[in-house]
């Protein structure tokens, strides 16, 4: 009964890792995705910097990073399977949203909770980053960005909040 119950605890072990493993592989991929988008909105705020540009590239510009924020939000609202991989322990409804249609401001509906998963007897491993931990500074440098492009703010164009 011993060995059995090693057996079955070593299987559960198993297939733990590689649930984890699937979870956080998921997680990596959208971090990078948002990386993407830092580095890209950022060439867009050193392009728009130019004060020199005219109203319509201006406003171009700011339309792809609006794009970009847009992009940045469905990430934050990644999924792995039939669950949204930053909303804590809410896992089963989108864990971000705009606020309006413009969007001027964001909301998040996960919470701080760590999932942990048993990858070896007296082993858990936290498998999750909680969205309110890896998105709002995101939002919001995005979202400043566009609207210092929209209002052809050059001056206020901090590629040190990019960074």
């Amino acid at each position: 009964m011993i060995l059995r119950s090693t057996d079955e605890e070593n299987l559960q072990a198993s297939k733990n890792v590689e649930l984890a493993d699937a979870w956080m592989n998921a997680t990596d991929t959208a971090l990078q995705d948002v990386n993407s988008i830092l580095q890209r909105a950022r060439e867009l705020a050193v392009q728009g910097a130019n004060e020199t540009l005219s109203i319509e590239e201006t406003k171009s510009i700011s339309n792809e990073v609006d794009q970009l924020l847009d992009h940045a939000m469905q990430l934050a609202n990644s999924r792995h399977g039939d669950r949204y991989i930053f909303g804590g322990f809410n896992t089963r409804t989108a864990a971000f949203g705009f606020t309006d249609a413009a969007p001027t401001g964001w909301q998040y509906f996960g919470d701080n909770g760590s999932i942990e998963r048993a990858i070896a007897p007296g082993t858990k491993l936290t498998i999750n980053v909680t969205g309110d931990r890896a998105f709002p500074a995101v939002f919001d440098v995005l979202m400043g960005v566009r609207d210092d492009l929209r209002t052809r703010n050059q001056t206020s164009l901090s590629l040190d909040r990019l960074d």
